[in-house]
């Protein structure tokens, strides 16, 4: 685990210069326009993301780079689902829509599981 949080601060490092600055959250000074965004997210969760649901770390971390590079003006970029949503507080924001079976459910075009059904429909 600590390798793989140890190697997303790299990679950020790519982007601009990353520093954990709390437990679960690291300041990300962005190179391109010298703005912070603090990134929410613990070590587990960027595990999390890496395995079972991008499958890699470059995948996890593609996700993670355009999440950042399109964070907008909002300070935060915050893990939520498997994936990381930009905030304007450090907490999540969940926006509910009605899926194609009018159950409530978070959709990202970003999250795999957003597209089509679930793990737990494509099973039955």
């Amino acid at each position: 685990m600590a390798a793989q949080w140890t190697r997303l601060l790299t990679f950020l490092d790519g982007i601009g210069s990353a520093r954990e600055v709390a437990p679960g959250r690291i300041t990300l000074r962005l190179r391109e326009t010298g703005r912070d965004v603090e990134i929410v997210m613990t070590p587990e969760q960027w595990d999390n993301m890496i395995g079972p649901i991008w499958g890699s770390f470059d995948d996890a971390a593609a996700d993670v780079r355009q999440s950042v590079l399109s964070v907008g003006s909002e300070p935060f970029l915050v893990y939520a689902d498997y994936q990381s949503e930009p905030s304007s507080t450090p907490h999540v924001h969940k926006i509910l829509r009605r899926n194609a079976y009018g159950r409530c459910s978070r959709r990202s075009a970003g999250n795999p599981l957003a597209h089509g059904l679930s793990r737990t429909a494509r099973a039955a």
